[in-house]
């Protein structure tokens, strides 16, 4: 998922490796967090993939390497965030979606919340359903406790879906 954050911030404009990661302390750390030690490889693997191009450059007797998306990257990318939103790759992908979501044209995004909505529902709806199949008396306190988060969870995300969509779909 790391390669797609890095994408997606290319997608604003040029960086180096220092810049994702100060862009990304300053935007997705809350949800999403990586270490040079993980950027650095990702962006070795993406350079690797063609879906981005580099140069150096020297600034002030410092070799800077830039990076910036290709053709191929911004299709690759493009892919991925216009491929099915839901949560059976967890919180983090979900909200990375949200979070680059203005690349993508109003209608579609549309679609993206309203999948993303479908697939909240059908978690909660799994969970309540199971509730009913395994009598309390069955598991014990912190089993039960669990579930009463995940169904809490859920209902939450959709809650927070439906009053912070975006202006634009309003």
């Amino acid at each position: 998922m790391l390669i797609y954050c890095i994408l997606g911030f290319l997608r604003f404009k040029p960086m180096t490796g220092y810049e994702i990661k100060a862009f990304m302390e300053k935007s997705t750390r809350n949800f999403m967090f990586a270490s040079f030690g993980s950027i650095y490889p990702a962006l070795k693997r993406l350079k690797k993939m063609k879906w981005i191009s580099s140069v150096q450059k020297v600034e002030s007797g410092r070799l800077r390497i830039i990076y910036d998306i290709t053709p191929d990257g911004k299709e690759g990318f493009n892919n991925w965030l216009s491929s099915r939103w839901s949560f059976d790759k967890g919180l983090e992908e979900m909200l990375l979606r949200i979070f680059f979501g203005s690349f993508l044209p109003a209608e579609v995004i549309q679609s993206k919340y309203d999948e993303l909505s479908a697939s909240l529902d059908g978690k909660r709806d799994t969970l309540l359903k199971l509730e009913k199949e395994i009598p309390e008396a069955n598991i014990n306190s912190f089993q039960h406790s669990t579930l009463l988060y995940g169904k809490d969870f859920y209902s939450f995300t959709k809650k927070w879906i439906i009053e912070h969509k975006p202006k634009m779909l309003k």
